[in-house]
Formats: structure tokens, sequence, C-alpha cells
């Protein structure tokens, strides 16, 4: 429990570090929860027993008590051995033999309770202990996932020469990694090796299968490159078993959910059997899952054995409702609003309860809508990929810059981070801070690079960084410096640590005790909630990582940073986390139906329960063939003959399905969503309908709900009259039992004027209770849209740009809005650069600069500036040359036919004397008939021939030809306004004098990005006088329009790509918000 806190610490997240709670350790609670049973297993522990029941009968609990008398009755706990066969079910075998044992004193020189896999390693090391002097070391999957996608990359790169013709294009691809990396594990599981396969693919034509063959020959010869024997878990069986059999000591042997059990690990527990004088063969076929993975029920129902036990009686008898539901968000609400409810009004504990999930990909969108409902939530920290978690990410950046600079996009990462403890406001203030700093010295860098000096741990930028660092105070507030100085500090640790030749764990224990992370993570996680969830999610990716580094250093002493990072950025599979946990966390436990064998909870809700998802009737291995290998190495039949699969696949997914059920002790929910319509069609899954004792809950249907025994007679047509219907609220509307919800709801009430003068009168009361204890968003003073406008004054509009006239003219608020907007988005600011480098480089070749040398620098600046993947980078060079060639041959077509008169010309001309237009013109030429405008567009699409003659901006810059001369000033030539000649009386006329202006022949757009091979042109014809005095008189009211003090939103065609939709007053998303 905590207590006070203490608030010595300093800042450290958001401004401030958050303080650490003073813990009081207390004594657990001692439920000694063993029971005795009546029945002949339990009282005389002597032969083989064949142990089975129904889910919830108690099969584990009668194992786990028969061990626990038997270790009081003095026999020796190294004798024993517990067998699971998941990791999950081991966890709960051994914290249930703890409890059962906590008054017990008795010590083990041995592991009671093991996985099938641990068991295998052990007896492994023992065998080689005694016959090599070889050291064994067990691969994580990711690990072994990367070497092989490292080996494939170079048969890709090779031609693939060793792979069928037909797929040898897919040999570099992602899930052709995965699907031979399953393959090779369930051969291996069953003691298959590289030359079985080629001659199994040999003998039935199976070229994919030789060609596996020969590619773990190449594995294995690559692990034993590493001096060690580096065996995966699928391998640990068939090693263990190529030694003789081998008495280990055990007497007692137990195995539970035998169910689950592969060919080859029934024969390893065989084994141990025959010298046990008392086991115990455990489970249920009907909870038989794992057929996939080899898992097969003959060890589990024909195993010979002395006696027999079934329990029938289960002692979980939940409660079972079944939604459906008309979208897939609502699911999730749905569960959100259960969990808390369950929780605050009937204390059931956050940790009794869990939603299961039918795939892992569901798994990120339940977590987010529990979170963000308010419900802490627990993932299995083994099923995290180290480099996708964002701590993890920083700290690896951290140590990727002392070896290559960061780039731009790295840099904010960092400092919007864990590390640098940014919001995305304060990161803009902080980069204008920098910006403006940068302008007072006189200098033209960015804000990033001002930011990269500053927290440089470069020797070489120390006194400009400390110049910069004092200079910044005077630009910057203290949170903005606190920012700079956290980031700095690390980088300075990993210097230190890189100079004084650290290996990657010393490296990246100097960065993470510098970073002042650890304490607050563990403030964080000791209070609990969502917060605590996240942290402690945080704190397990954080171990995995120094976990992964201390097992780097122990195999490869001498290694460089650089290749552990590599192998990091390299796995693509979870790294397999060890979870030091004793103790669930008190959190909603987010899991697979896969993964919840021997676990239960009071309330579980399942989710998603949809046709094509559950049953999920995809062939698992299909590129090589798995089923058949399996079903020819554990059945006997031949590849080739043909096995109906369908029947198998469903019967098993039912029984997937009933085994999540059976996990709940008081309340099981099952949601499903009904939405024939949708973008994708969805329909309930046909095992829902057949869930006997369940209540339907069917949101299209507002009046009844149902039972399932009703279901299942409808559908055949025998339904049950004495069932009767029963009405119930729509479940369509989810008021959330949170805070916030309560209020939301609140505030709708009082705002809509077509509610009762009652309701709304009642729902004004609720809501000034709630805003005198301070409850945010309850106070009317804190809504948006009801208060008057901050400023009232006109915004100063001077003068317009041509390139934003369009938009001007589209939508006045879009406009407005960008111009105060502090930085463009990572795409938006890329294709401005790319713009700006094509125009740069028309220019300097224009100028006379070699062509070559322009060339190369702006494609020196595109790469840096691209930040793009590394996939995608070689691609998006080679499309950047070809608008730089398609570019050059057509400028050098216009060499001859025109003359040039300037590049980039600047533009300053008066339209009236509240009104000015300022630009620059990419190119201006000269022809016979007049002045020819070039504008260079460098997107990928050009606009059609009507729409050039229609464009505002080529349109913007005749006028302003039209009321201009030019004028050479230092070698370039410039646009200025013609004096007038005339005087007029009213000052926003705009034909308010008579002016001689440059003749236009033409404007035209050029397009060299277009997929076309030459350049994309879209000419635009010249405009009469009168045209242009009519777009001048437009242009000043747009002018009106943009001052304000009220701006116009207009709709247009432009809207869906609009950045501003969420607050725009003629969007529904606006209108929700500013109402």
């Amino acid at each position: 429990m905590t207590d006070k806190t203490d608030t010595t610490h300093d800042s450290i997240f958001l401004g401030q570090r958050s303080p650490i709670p003073r813990i009081r350790l207390h004594a657990p609670e001692r439920q000694n929860v063993a029971r005795t049973w009546d029945n002949d297993l339990y009282r005389e522990h002597k032969g083989i027993w064949r142990l089975q029941g129904s889910a919830g009968s108690g099969v584990s609990s009668l194992i786990l008590d028969t061990v626990a008398k038997r270790i009081e009755q003095g026999c020796d706990p190294a004798s024993i051995i517990v067998i699971g066969t998941t990791q999950a079910a081991v966890a709960s075998l051994r914290w249930g033999l703890a409890q059962r044992l906590s008054d017990s004193q008795f010590a083990s020189t041995n592991t009671i309770v093991r996985s099938v896999h641990s068991l295998a390693f052990a007896m492994l090391r023992i065998n080689m202990a005694e016959h090599t002097q070889e050291e064994l070391r067990l691969i994580p999957g990711a690990q072994q996932d990367a070497v092989m996608r490292e080996l494939l990359a170079g048969h890709a790169a090779a031609g693939a020469p060793g792979w069928p013709e037909q797929m040898r294009e897919a040999v570099g691809m992602l899930g052709f990694a995965r699907q031979l990396r399953d393959f090779l594990l369930r051969s291996a599981e069953r003691g298959v090796g590289p030359e079985d396969l080629e001659e199994l693919g040999a003998r039935f034509h199976r070229p994919m299968w030789t060609s596996a063959g020969a590619f773990m020959r190449e594995y294995e010869q690559t692990m034993e490159l590493g001096g060690n024997r580096s065996l995966s878990a699928s391998e640990l069986i068939s090693a263990a078993l190529a030694y003789s059999a081998t008495d280990y000591g055990f007497r007692t042997v137990i195995v539970d959910d035998a169910q689950n059990l592969d060919p080859q690990a029934a024969r390893l527990i065989d084994r141990l059997l025959h010298y046990a004088d008392f086991g115990i063969i455990a489970g249920n076929p009907q909870h038989s899952i794992f057929h996939f993975r080899g898992a097969h029920t003959q060890f589990l129902e024909h195993y010979p054995v002395d006696h027999e036990l079934y329990l029938s009686d289960s002692y979980r008898q939940p409660n079972k409702e079944v939604h459906i539901l008309d979208s897939e968000n609502k699911q999730w609400e749905l569960a959100a609003d259960t969990f808390r409810r369950k929780h605050l009004l009937e204390a059931v504990r956050w940790r009794d309860m869990a939603l299961i999930v039918r795939s892992s990909t569901m798994v990120d969108a339940a977590r987010r809508t529990l979170l963000a409902a308010g419900v802490p939530v627990h993932t299995d920290p083994g099923d995290i990929i180290l480099a996708e978690q964002p701590i993890v990410a920083a700290l690896l950046r951290i140590l990727r810059s002392l070896s290559q600079p960061l780039s731009a996009r790295e840099l904010e990462d960092l400092a919007l981070g864990p590390l640098g403890g940014a919001d995305p406001a304060t990161m803009r203030r902080l980069l204008r801070g920098l910006r403006l700093l940068e302008i007072r010295r006189g200098g033209t860098r960015r804000a990033i690079e001002v930011l990269q000096i500053i927290i440089s741990a470069q020797p070489e930028h120390q006194n400009e960084k400390a110049e910069l660092y004092e200079q910044a105070h005077s630009v910057l507030t203290q949170r903005e410096l606190d920012i700079l100085d956290r980031i700095s500090k690390v980088f300075i640790a990993a210097a230190q640590a890189y100079r004084s030749k650290a290996n990657i764990e010393e490296a990246l224990w100097a960065v993470w005790s510098t970073s002042g992370l650890a304490e607050h993570l563990l403030a964080v996680s000791l209070r609990g909630g969502t917060a605590g969830a996240q942290a402690d999610r945080d704190l397990d990716a954080v171990m995995a990582l120094f976990d992964a580094a201390s097992d780097w250093v122990r195999r490869r002493p001498g290694a460089s940073i650089h290749s552990f990072l590599v192998h990091i950025d390299e796995q693509e599979l979870p790294t397999g986390v060890r979870d030091r946990r004793v103790l669930r966390p008190d959190a909603v436990q987010i899991l697979t139906a896969h993964s919840v064998g021997a676990q239960e909870w009071d309330i579980v809700f399942i989710a998603g329960v949809q046709e094509n998802t559950w049953p999920d009737m995809a062939i698992t291995g299909s590129l090589f063939g798995q089923e058949e290998l399996i079903d020819y190495l554990d059945s006997g039949i031949e590849p080739g003959t043909p096995v109906s699969q369908i029947s198998a696949r469903v019967a098993e997914e039912k029984r997937l399905f009933e085994l999540a059920i059976s996990r709940a002790t008081t309340l099981v929910q099952i949601s499903a969503v009904d939405d024939p319509e949708g973008d994708i069609p969805l329909e309930p899954s046909r095992f829902i309908y057949d869930i006997p004792g369940a209540e339907y809950y069917d949101s299209h249907d507002k009046a009844a709900t149902t039972t399932g025994e009703q279901h299942a007679g409808a559908d055949s047509g025998t339904s049950d009259a004495s069932h009767t219907t029963k009405s119930t609220e729509s479940t369509n509307y989810f008021r959330f039992f949170l805070l916030s919800s309560l209020v939301s709801e609140l505030r709708r009430a009082v705002s809509d004027e077509e509610n009762p003068p009652q309701l709304r009168e009642q729902a004004a009361r609720q809501l000034a209770k709630l805003a005198e204890t301070g409850v945010p968003g309850a106070d009317p003073d804190s809504w948006w849209g009801i208060q008057e406008p901050s400023e009232s004054e006109p915004i100063t509009v001077r003068s317009l740009s041509p390139s934003a006239v369009e938009k001007a003219m589209e939508c006045p608020l879009r406009v407005s809005l960008d111009n105060k907007k502090l930085s463009a988005d990572a795409s938006n600011a890329f294709a401005m650069h790319k713009g700006t480098l094509a125009h740069a480089y028309a220019e300097a070749i224009t100028n006379g600069m070699p062509e070559e040398k322009a060339r190369a620098l702006v494609n020196e600046a595109f790469v840096d500036l691209a930040e793009l993947p590394s996939w995608r980078k070689d691609t998006a060079i080679e499309e950047w040359e070809n608008i730089l060639a398609k570019l050059r041959s057509w400028l050098a077509g216009r060499t001859g036919k025109t003359e040039l008169l300037g590049v980039e010309v600047s533009a300053d001309v008066r339209i009236s004397d509240s009104l000015r237009l300022r630009g620059r013109i990419d190119r201006l030429d000269k022809t016979e008939d007049g002045v020819c405008i070039v504008d260079i567009k460098t997107s990928k699409t050009a606009i059609s021939v009507k729409d050039a003659e229609d464009n505002k901006q080529l349109l913007t810059y005749q006028l302003m030809l039209s009321r201009s001369q030019l004028e050479e000033q230092d070698g370039e030539i410039h646009i200025r306004s013609i004096p007038m000649r005339g005087t007029g009386n009213n000052s926003d006329d705009a034909n308010d004098t008579a002016r001689v202006g440059i003749d236009v022949d033409e404007a035209m757009l050029v397009y060299p990005a277009t997929t076309s091979k030459g350049v994309t042109v879209r000419s635009q014809t010249r405009r009469t006088r009168e045209t242009l005095d009519e777009l001048a008189a437009e242009l000043i009211y747009v002018a009106q329009e943009l001052r304000g003090p009220t701006i116009i939103a207009r709709k247009n065609k432009q809207c869906d790509l609009c950045d501003y939709k969420s607050i725009c007053p003629v969007q529904p998303e606006g209108k929700t918000v500013l109402s």
C-alpha cells in the first residue's frame, strides 16, 4: 500500500517528476485453498492414473491438492515433477501449489512445476554435461526469425536458385519467411532433420520440402558458427530424445492439459513415467485446440494406465449474455462499460476480469479503448516487439546517435517521447524559440539544427553549445529549458560510456540511470489505474531490453553497440519477455483465446465473435503443405491423399470458443457485430446461436432478448413456446460509467432546446454540483462555442500571395488557420521541400551552374530531407532523379525559342491602398508576343486543360504583370508597381488609374513529376484588361474576408483533405465541437 509522498525529486514528466510514494510492505494473507477429495486418486497415490473432467470440475485443483498432500506426508519434493503445456498454465500451477504449501516447511533441490520445454532443456543439459563439454543455449523465437530472414535475404539477392522457380520472387518476403519458420518448427518438433525433409520431398514430389530441408541444413550450420549449441524451443524435445532413456529420479510424474501434447512431447513424458511409481495424465479432450502445432489427444486418451477417474460436476456456472451490436466500436464500449460497472458497483477487482479475442490483431484496438475509458489493462509482456515500444525506441535512438547523426524527425520524436517529455504545444514553442534565437544571431539554420547543437555531446560542438544554451534563456521558458537539459544529459551519458569503451549493457544502463525514468515509472506504476498499467508495460519493455543486452554481451563479449542495435531492429516477432511477476497486476487482462488455458476470472468478455473470424478457416502453412507433412508424420496419410480438413477445423474452432466461455465463474459476455451493409460486411459467428442458457441482446431489436435454447430452437424450427420474451434497453447507446461521460451527457441535455424544461433544469443543477467540486468540463465557462470571441479586432492583411489566392477564395477560414499554423505536418513539409529543391535546381542551371554540381547539391539535400523507410528510399531517389532529368530536358528545349528574363523573380505590386500582391515567379521568358510566365509544380498529377484556363494562381500572376513594370537591381530582375498616372478618388478602387503594364503572351504550369515520358505542360491564354480588373476587385473582397474579425468557412472540393475538419463550423465534426 502507499503512504504519504516524497516530493523532493526534481521535474521529469511534463515538467515535474512524479513524487515517489513511500511503501509499507505487509505480509500477504495466507490462504490455504487445499481441500480434501473423496476418491482413490487423492487417497492412495499409487499407479498411473488418467484424470479427465469438464471445464471447472477441479482437475487442476485435484492435481495440486494431491501434490501438496504428498509433500506434507514427507515425500521428497525433488522426486516430484508437475508438467504444464503452456507458460500460463505453469504460472497458474506454481501459484496454486505455493498457496497450498504456504504453511509448510520444505525445501527442494529441483523446480517442481515446469513446462514441457523447460523439462526438456534441463534433461538435455544433464545429458550434454555427461557426454560433451558443449554449452547449450535456447534461442528466442524473435532471434531465430531474424536469422532466417537474413539468410533468405541472401537467397533472394542471389536469385533464389535453391527454390522452385515459381516461388523465387516470394523468397525475400516476410510472409514466406514466417511460413518457412513454422514449417521447420513443426518438423523439428517431430525430430525431422534436413536429410529427412529432402528425402520426403523427393519421394512425394514436393520440391518445397526439398528446398526447406536444404535451408534447414544451412540454418543449422549458421547457428553452429556461434560456438554454442543454439536450439529453439521446438528443437529441445527432439534433442533430448536423441539421448538414451535415463532415470532422472522423478517418482511422481504429473502432466496437466495433456491434450495439448504433440507426439514427441508424449514420448518424453512416457520415458519419465517408466520410472515413476505414481503418475497422473490429466486433461480434457474437449479443450484440444493446438492441432496446428501438432497437438493430439492420443496420449491423453489411449496411454495405458492402471486407473481412470472422471470429474463431471463443474464449479463454474456463469451467467451468459450475447450482445449483437451494429458497429465494431460498440463492442469495445460495451466491454469498457461492463468492466467499470463491475469494479465500481460490485467491487470486482480489475485483475478478476478479462477480455478475450480470437486474434492478436484485435488486442491493440481493445487496449486503446479500455485505457481511454479509464480501465487499466494488462497484456502478456512476452508478446511485445521490442523495437516497437516507444520507451525502447527512445533509448535505442540515443545509442544510435553514437555512430550516426539523428534525423530531424528522430530528434522531434526524442523530445516528444518519454525522455524529453514534451507535448506538441511545448515542442512548437521550443522550436519557435530556437528559430528566433538563430535569427537574432544572424544565422539561417533551421530550429531543429539548432536543437541538435544544444543537445550534442560531441566535443567540437561544446563551445557553441554553451553559448547557445546561455542565450536560450532569453527566448525559452523554464519548461523548454528543462527539456533541453534532460535530453542533453542523456546524450552526454551515452557519449561518456562510448568513449570509455563500455559494452552495450553498460552503455544502456548509463542512459537509463541518467534519464530518471525509473523513479517516475515506479511511482506511476505503484499508483495503479490506467497510467499505472502503461507504466507497467514500459517497465516490462525496458526489462526485456536489458535482458536482450545481457544475453548479447554474454554471447558476444567484444561485439559493438551498433551490432546490438541492428540485432534488435531486425526482430519482427515478440521477444518473449521473462515475466518476473509473482502476482498478476491489478488490471483487466487482454489475451487471445489460445492463451486462456488453465486460467479463470470472475468476469469474462469475449469480443469479435464474427463469421470468418471465429471460426477461422485459414489453412496453416499452405505454401509449404504443412498440414500434409503433419498428417503423414502423425497419422501416416500420404501427401496427395484427398483429406477434408474442414469439419475437423470447425470442430477445433468450436472447442476453442467453448474453452473461452468456460473461463468465467460469474458472468461471460459475448459480443458480435451484425452489419451486412458496412464497408466490410460483418455477421455474427454461427457459434453464438448454440450457447445453452445464454440471453441474447440485439441492438437492431430494441424490444427483446431470447435465451440460447430459443435461438437454437428457432434455427431448427423447434422453438420452445415455454420461453418468454423479456423487454430490455437497447444497446445502441452506452452510458459509460465514467465521470467525463456523465458530464458530456448532462451538457447535451442542457444544450438541447428540444428537451423538456424540467429535464434541462435538472441537468443544469447536476452540472452546477459537479462544477462546485471542480470536475473538469462541468463549468459552462470552459465550454467551447458559447463564450464570446477572445478577439474582436480585425486581422491585419495587407498583402496576398498568388499561391494562396485560390484557397482563400474557396475557404477564407482554411487560409487564415494555415497562416497561424506553426509548422506543417511531415508529408506536407516534405512536399514543400521537394518543390523548393526543384526550383533551386532550375534556377541554378539557368544561371550557369554546372549541371552535375547542381544535381549533386539538390540530391544531397533531398536525401537529408526525405526521411523515408529504407525500402522506399531507393525508389524515391530514382523518381527524384527522373524529375530532374525531365526538368533539365525541358529547360534545354526552351533555349533559342525564348529569351530568359529571370528566374525566381520577386514581385511586389499594388492593387489598391489596402492590398498588395507579393510573391515570386519561377521563371519569366520573353517571346515574340510578350512575356511567358512559368510556374513549376512537383505534384504527380497535372490539372486538366480546362482547370488550367481558370487557374487562379496564373490569373493572379497575369494581373500582377498587367499593373507593373520590370526593374533591374543588382543584376536581378524585379517586378514593381507602375507609378500612377492619374488620381483616383477611391483608394480601394481596383481600377483607379490608367496603367500600361507588361504584355503577357501566356502563363503555364510545368509538371516534371507526372508519369508521362516528358514534362506535362498546362497553359493559360492571355486575359483581357477587363477580366483582370474583375479579378482585382474580387481579391480586394477576399482580403476583406480574411481580415475578419468574423471569418467565413465554405464547403469546397478540398474539404476532405482539410486539416481543420474537426473544428470547422460547416462540417458535422466541427459543429459538434463548437456547439
